[in-house]
């Protein structure tokens, strides 16, 4: 096996846990809190929130799972290709189109197996939209890409 091949394979592994934990945190969310029940995590900060979202963030586009379904499909293949293309690249890169293409698998999971997306993080210091944690991945890979682009890569 070739240095790339293993690096495929590690990342590849690291996405199926990621999704895998979001998609147990979901099963237990939706198995033991009912839908629009609030549960304090840490008072003050954070509350876990059991809501069904079936649009983007924010919940908008409500309503309209074939059009996210074939964006989440397209976007999806986009990061995987730039993923499989750019294994040799950086790390940053890779963490941060790993950590995009995982929260966009893990509700896009959702989507086809619910026809909407589980959301359960609630922040109580902001007002923010109730979100998960492939909500999070996406959030945390865009902002490393970002860094990436203007940063990382400008170095080197």
């Amino acid at each position: 096996m070739s240095k790339q091949q293993a690096q495929y394979i590690i990342m590849l592994s690291f996405a199926a846990v990621l999704i895998s934990i979001d998609q147990l945190v979901k099963i237990i969310i939706d198995q033991n809190i009912s839908l629009s029940e609030s549960v304090t995590f840490i008072p003050k900060i954070l509350s876990i929130t059991h809501v069904h979202n079936s649009g983007a963030a924010w919940n908008l586009l409500d309503g309209h799972m074939c059009f996210f379904t074939f964006i989440t499909i397209i976007a999806a293949g986009v990061i995987f290709y730039y993923f499989w293309r750019s294994i040799q690249q950086s790390k940053w890169l890779n963490i941060a189109l790993l950590l995009m293409f995982s929260g966009a698998v893990s509700n896009f999971i959702d989507r086809v197996w619910h026809g909407y997306v589980i959301d359960m993080f609630q922040t109580k210091f902001i007002d923010f939209p109730v979100f998960n944690m492939a909500d999070s991945y996406l959030v945390v890979g865009v902002c490393l890409l970002i860094i990436y682009i203007f940063i990382i890569d400008k170095k080197g």
